[in-house]
């Protein structure tokens, strides 16, 4: 037979083959799910190594329905804990974008997502974001965006030259009241209150609005009280009234945390107000912006502390010196007394997780053994925050052999590793569930923690966990369980994550009942974040 013959009669067999497969595969009806519009790979800040989602975050989800679950974050994805991860992981991830209908359902997620990192990460999160981001200055939705990332940036100028710009919907009440402002700015102050009674004539309420705005002409001298100082364009006009005018009766931890945010960065603020600003809007501030603030309370010519008393009240320039004595410490003694003492201050302000990413270098250069003599339980919870399994080995290693603590960091460690994957519970927890009392107690939640991560059940402990009586704490409603398992089967980390958060509220992991969290951390690996479920079983592992 010739050569030409073989290839021949190969070939033929070859697309007889192909013929079939493609007929079995339309027979069998599989659909491929298509990308987005622009075919698109959304930016992400962080990684799955830094706590972030897998690619496929949005894996089968609509556009609609992230956009919607986005736009119902609210105060409680800036209290420092689980909550706030969670939001974090699927708002700074990167990957395929959720299913959009058309380019503008598009546009609409697109801007929902970094509408939220502003609102919820601050400014520089948004700049870095949006800098890897196509966003159009011409479409409406992307339009009032950036003028509100200069609002809050205090660049009021560049707020009203994007309002100059605007042409499509320039009779638009927002845009109307955002000139108004503009004329304050630039000293046209006739026509900015002629502005403000057109708008009003229009039958428009916005309280926070014509207070300010008088505040700012003259014409009002009653302060805007904080419930009403609502939108970026609000807190722009706060912050100048403030500037002529401290505020005496409002609390600054009662202030918007981006008006918060943009007194605390403001040089031409108070020491003192601005401390108070920067402790409520620590969730918004950058490691860079946080450096600038503290740097700037520091007062030349005082001696380099190699210690400070952490139950005192500290000054501005309290935390100036410490945070600059930090940078200059003679040895590890001082750098590890003024570390913890600057962690303890910022965990009383909630903000440990902002100071210890500002001070991540500074913490890796410490020894296990001066952690260990400091403050175990702190370090031990950072080591778990950063994913660290060697950092909490190293301060397991240097604690006593009788404290208790050594067998939390290595349930912890056990945990971030995938220690408990078709493993046995431990000697460990299976002693505990013979004891009595809280030792039991805490002994049965491991039990379901370690379960739900891979261990088995030997009789002995089923036996003792099927007569435990029920938990106290928050327990997963049957709607909401329901819900993640069929997201789980779909992979869809982002959405998963951002469910979670609303189930948390707020709350920390140890509200969540014995069987509620075990059923999280089931879904979890279900949908293949096993990573996740390791860290959050983890931190209740350490507790607090």
């Amino acid at each position: 037979m010739s050569l030409f013959r073989l290839l021949w009669i190969k070939f033929a067999g070859f697309a007889a083959a192909a013929s079939f497969l493609c007929a079995a595969l339309a027979g069998a009806q599989i659909q491929v799910d298509t990308l987005s519009p622009a075919s698109a790979y959304d930016a992400g800040l962080i990684t799955p190594a830094q706590g972030g989602l897998e690619p496929h975050l949005w894996q089968s989800t609509s556009a609609q329905t992230a956009t919607a679950l986005i736009g119902a974050l609210g105060e409680e994805a800036l209290k420092d804990g689980p909550t706030r991860g969670f939001v974090r992981a699927a708002l700074l991830s990167g990957g395929v974008p959720p299913q959009a209908e058309d380019g503008a359902g598009r546009d609409i997620y697109q801007a929902a997502r970094l509408r939220a990192v502003l609102n919820l990460f601050g400014t520089e999160a948004y700049d870095q974001l949006s800098a890897q981001t196509t966003l159009s200055q011409n479409t409406p939705v992307f339009e009032r965006l950036l003028a509100e990332r200069a609002l809050l940036g205090g660049d009021s100028a560049q707020a009203c030259v994007q309002s100059d710009r605007q042409i499509t919907e320039r009779g638009a009440v927002y845009w109307a009241k955002l000139r108004a402002y503009c004329h304050f700015v630039r000293g046209e102050l006739s026509a900015a209150e002629l502005t403000a009674d057109l708008i009003k004539r229009g039958d428009h309420t916005d309280t926070g609005f014509f207070i300010l705005l008088g505040n700012l002409t003259g014409s009002q001298i009653k302060p805007a009280k904080t419930k009403d100082i609502i939108s970026p364009l609000h807190m722009a006009m706060a912050r100048d009234v403030f500037r002529a005018e401290p505020p005496k009766k409002t609390a600054p931890s009662r202030l918007p945390l981006p008006l918060a945010a943009m007194i605390a960065v403001d040089e031409g603020f108070s020491p003192q107000l601005r401390l108070a600003a920067m402790g409520r809007a620590l969730p918004l501030l950058s490691s860079r912006q946080l450096d600038a603030i503290l740097t700037g309370f520091s007062e030349a010519g005082l001696e380099p502390l190699t210690q400070m008393d952490r139950k005192a009240r500290w000054e501005p320039s309290d935390w100036g010196q410490v945070y600059t004595s930090i940078k200059i410490a003679p040895d590890t003694a001082a750098s590890t007394a003024l570390i913890t003492a600057m962690l303890e201050k910022s965990e009383k302000i909630g903000g440990l997780t902002t100071f210890s990413r500002l001070l991540a270098t500074d913490i890796a250069r410490l020894p296990a053994q001066n952690q260990a003599d400091a403050n175990p339980q702190l370090f031990a919870r950072l080591a778990v925050a950063r994913d660290d399994i060697g950092g909490l080995q190293a301060l397991h290693r240097a604690l006593a052999q009788d404290d208790k603590l050594r067998v939390r960091i290595a349930l912890a460690a056990d945990a971030l590793g995938g220690g408990f994957l078709s493993g046995e519970l431990g000697l460990d927890i299976e002693t505990r569930l013979a004891g009595k009392g809280a030792t039991k107690t805490r002994a049965v939640r491991d039990t379901y923690l370690a379960a739900s991560l891979g261990a088995g059940l030997n009789p002995a402990t089923t036996t003792v966990i099927s007569a435990a009586r029920k938990a106290k704490g928050k327990a997963l409603a049957p709607g909401d369980f329901l819900i993640l398992k069929t997201i789980a089967r779909r992979g869809a980390h982002g959405e998963i994550a951002l469910r979670t958060a609303s189930i948390l509220d707020g709350g920390s992991l140890s509200t969540l009942n014995d069987q509620a969290l075990a059923q999280l951390l089931f879904i979890f690996r279900e949908a293949g974040m096993a990573d996740m479920a390791g860290a959050v079983a983890a931190e209740d592992f350490i507790g607090q």
